[in-house]
């Protein structure tokens, strides 16, 4: 009976991984999502597509660790100057492998899971040429 059950939990937790994987993915803006130390622990195909790294390569890493990376030290810079201002509404212009450019509205917020007693922040890159029309661009 344990080992049946044990399966159908892991079953379970499969498909809600999965899941979780579709909906993170169907988001269309970049978001990524580090714990309390900074370790990336997921990020969506939008964030990975921005930066160019594959996401099985960003996983339980810090972002400093691709800052060779041009698209990652661009960003890296923004979340600085983000949290230099005290996470007020923030934009910034980022150039597309297409050449096209976009505007990007950072928004941050922290997260708590207390049954894996693991916390962090979530940071989102929403389209920012319609929002917050009074917001600095750099």
């Amino acid at each position: 009976k344990n080992i049946y059950k044990r399966f159908e939990v892991e079953k379970i937790l499969r498909n809600r991984i999965h899941f979780d994987t579709v909906m993170l993915n169907a988001i269309d803006s970049p978001i990524l999502w580090q714990d309390k130390n900074g370790v990336i622990v997921d990020a969506n195909s939008e964030f990975c597509s921005l930066v160019k790294i594959e996401l099985n390569e960003l996983k339980n890493e810090k972002l400093k660790k691709f800052s060779r990376n041009k698209k990652v030290k661009i960003i890296q810079n923004f979340l600085k100057k983000y949290e230099s201002q005290g996470k007020k509404h923030f934009k910034f212009r980022f150039q597309h492998k297409d050449l096209n450019e976009k505007i990007y509205l950072i928004k941050q917020a922290k997260y708590s899971d207390k049954e894996s007693n693991n916390a962090g922040t979530v940071t989102f890159f929403t389209d920012g040429r319609n929002s917050l029309r009074g917001a600095s661009i750099f």
